[in-house]
C-alpha cells in the first residue's frame, strides 16, 4: 500500500510547500472522511467546506507512491526519459491513474512504465520553462 501524502502550491506566493509530518508549520492536512477538511500552510490554517472550498489559493498534488533518481514523484512532475528520445513528461492523475502527457499534451505513457529509468527534473508551477 502507498503512502498518501501531498504537496500544495500556494498561489498567492508562488511557492511550494511540501507535507512534513515532523514540522508542524509546513504543510498539514486535517481529513474529514476521505475528504481535505483544513489545511496548515506555514502556520496559516486555510479550512475547506462544502460550500467555499478555498481551493483558488492553492493547488493539490498527490505523491505516487513511486521515486525516480530517489526524489518522490508528485502529480505535476515533470520526468525525463532518456530511453523514449530524450522526452519530457509531466505526470497528471487522471481518472484514478497516475498517466504522463508530453509536453505537448498527448497521451504517452502510464507512469509504472518508465519511473524506473527516468529522473524529475522540476514540476509544471516551479519550473514551466521545461515544458517548452
Amino acid at each position: 500500500m502507498r503512502e498518501i501524502k501531498f504537496r500544495a502550491w500556494l498561489l498567492s506566493e508562488q511557492k511550494m510547500y511540501y507535507q512534513n509530518p515532523k514540522m508542524n508549520d509546513v504543510c498539514k492536512f486535517g481529513f474529514k472522511g476521505n475528504r481535505i477538511a483544513m489545511m496548515k500552510i506555514a502556520g496559516v490554517v486555510k479550512g475547506i467546506n462544502d460550500y467555499e472550498t478555498g481551493l483558488e489559493e492553492f493547488v493539490l498534488m498527490q505523491y505516487t507512491g513511486l521515486k525516480a533518481n530517489s526524489k518522490e514523484i508528485y502529480g505535476g512532475d515533470i520526468l525525463f526519459c532518456k530511453l523514449t528520445h530524450n522526452e519530457k513528461f509531466e505526470v497528471s492523475f487522471i481518472d484514478a491513474c497516475f498517466e504522463l502527457y508530453d509536453i505537448r499534451g498527448v497521451y504517452c505513457l502510464d507512469l509504472k512504465q518508465i519511473y524506473s529509468i527516468s529522473e524529475v527534473i522540476g514540476n509544471i508551477y516551479e519550473n514551466p520553462e521545461l515544458l517548452k
